[in-house]
């Protein structure tokens, strides 16, 4: 029985120990909005959008990936998009995948001009 409670307790305290470090590990942004200033695509075959928010020399700037996974729609009446929508110089926005090591978009919308 002591050996048990003694287990537990370890098992306790470990499980506090990695919720510490998770919560106090730095946060994600999870959702960008730019101008999309550059597309390429990589080996995986994975859309990569280079995005700034203003047309400045400091302004902030993401990389965002999207993949099969990402979905695609247009502001204006919601329709499905495609990635072949997004044109250089067009406004996008979205949210990252909350678990990806890279910045994976799970949805991205177009502003349509």
């Amino acid at each position: 029985m002591k050996r048990a409670v003694k287990i537990s307790g370890l098992i306790l305290l470990a499980a506090f120990i990695i919720i510490g470090f998770w919560i106090t590990k730095p946060t994600k942004t999870l959702d960008f909005r730019g101008t999309v200033q550059e597309i390429n695509k990589n080996e995986q075959g994975n859309t990569i959008f280079k995005i700034k928010l203003f047309d400045e020399p400091n302004a902030v700037s993401y990389t965002v990936i999207a993949d099969s996974k990402t979905k695609y729609l247009f502001y204006d009446d919601e329709d499905k998009a495609t990635v072949n929508d997004v044109k250089i110089g067009y406004m996008i926005d979205g949210d990252f995948r909350r678990f990806s090591k890279e910045n994976h978009a799970k949805w991205i919308r177009i502003l349509r001009y």
